[in-house]
């Protein structure tokens, strides 16, 4: 019997009971779910359907992560063969781009030159400061003196006592040998050069006396007497009248104006012996800053070199700029190389100046110098030479064509 009808196979229900005497009525809480049994095909089904549906949320779930673990994996192999790749790459531009001094060959040279000013010259930068550290510090003993100091026209620049260039001392004054100069290697002697400090006021007699004493022919000039108003050098020499320097009567014999130097001829004077100097002023090289164009420059150089007596008959060449290191250095370094490749097919920027400063400390005084000298070897290699080492293709400097053989000049005189 039932009033509600048949209840459902497999559900669950609550029933509470309820009941009435003649003292009134009452009921009881409902209770726990009851559970009906359950039909067997039913509960197949439903068991066979939970079944399946978690197999295959498994299987999706295996899936997906084997192919999120298959990127994992992938990626991290991209990444680990990305950085072996980058530190590969980076060891590469480590062993290109580290300086390693030697010579290199002539052919080679321009490719070496471009090669030297990548990555903003980095491989510049890592010779010069090479060089800044191989640099000796030797003694400079008679330049610190009480009797010598004031002959020093800059405290930083001076003289080592082992090369230094000794005056005829005429009494027994202390310090009367000294002057601020020093033997410098050249491609031809031990001696080839002196670099000196441009003259003071107080210092004139003993230039031009170490000037006769060394037997000097020639004298190259790289500053302006001021330049930004900064006295760089005075001017040692006459104009006008004849100046007696010490017992040396100096006068000027002719000058030539060209495009780019100045060529005077002095003569000098010693009691009845006469002597005739060149004097090459480069005057278009500021302290701060590099000749604009290198052809410019090895142009000049070769000038020089032109007008030079033979080591035999001549002595050394002057040359000097302000302090007597930096312009100075650069082009005693330039003469000394277009005089080399004439005869060799390779070259050793690098180790001629630290051979340079052997003799002389700071020669080539900046980084800008240590890098016009490659490019100007550069320029000359590419420009081209013969075989005695002369130019032979016309550099076109300007309207006004340098001459370059002292003996065809045609001097003014005075």
């Amino acid at each position: 019997m039932y009033c509600n009808g048949p209840l459902q196979l497999g559900k669950a229900y609550r029933v509470k009971s309820y009941a009435c005497t003649t003292t009134g009525c009452t009921e009881t809480l409902y209770s726990l779910p009851i559970w009906t049994v359950p039909d067997l095909n039913v509960t197949i089904m439903i068991i066979g359907g939970i079944a399946g549906a978690v197999v295959f949320i498994a299987l999706v779930v295996a899936i997906v992560c084997m192919k999120r673990s298959n990127k994992l994996c992938f990626k991290l192999k991209t990444i680990d063969n990305t950085a072996k790749e980058e530190n590969i790459y980076l060891n590469d531009l480590d062993s290109h781009y580290v300086f390693r001094p030697g010579s290199v060959k002539m052919t080679e040279f321009p490719a070496y030159v471009d090669h030297m000013h990548k990555h903003n010259n980095r491989l510049f930068g890592q010779a010069y400061g090479m060089l800044k550290d191989k640099s000796p510090d030797l003694p400079i003993t008679t330049a610190l003196s009480q009797d010598c100091q004031q002959k020093n026209r800059c405290m930083d620049s001076l003289p080592f006592d082992h090369s230094r260039v000794k005056l005829r001392k005429a009494d027994n004054i202390d310090g009367a040998d000294y002057i601020n100069a020093n033997y410098i290697p050249g491609y031809n002697s031990r001696g080839e050069y002196i670099a000196t400090q441009g003259p003071l006021r107080t210092t004139f007699d003993d230039f031009w006396r170490m000037i006769w004493e060394q037997k000097v022919d020639i004298i190259v000039l790289l500053t302006n007497l001021a330049e930004n108003g900064t006295l760089q050098c005075d001017m040692y020499w006459p104009e006008d009248e004849p100046v007696f320097y010490g017992n040396i009567l100096v006068s000027k014999h002719s000058e030539r104006d060209l495009s780019l130097y100045k060529l005077c001829i002095f003569e000098i004077k010693l009691n009845k012996e006469h002597r005739r100097i060149k004097h090459f002023w480069f005057n278009k090289w500021s302290d701060a800053e590099c000749p604009e164009r290198p052809v410019m420059f090895f142009d000049f150089v070769k000038a020089v070199q032109k007008a030079k007596t033979p080591a035999v008959n001549g002595g050394p060449s002057v040359v000097h700029c302000s302090d007597g290191v930096g312009r100075t250095g650069t082009y005693i370094a330039v003469d000394h190389l277009l005089q080399h490749i004439r005869g060799h097919d390779d070259v050793d920027i690098y180790q001629l100046v630290l051979d340079m400063r052997e003799h002389r400390c700071n020669m080539v005084q900046t980084e800008a110098q240590f890098v016009f000298i490659y490019d100007c070897l550069k320029a000359f290699v590419k420009v081209g030479h013969d075989n005695d080492g002369h130019m032979y293709q016309n550099t076109q400097l300007g309207t006004e064509q340098i001459e370059h053989t002292y003996e065809a000049l045609n001097f003014k005189r005075k």
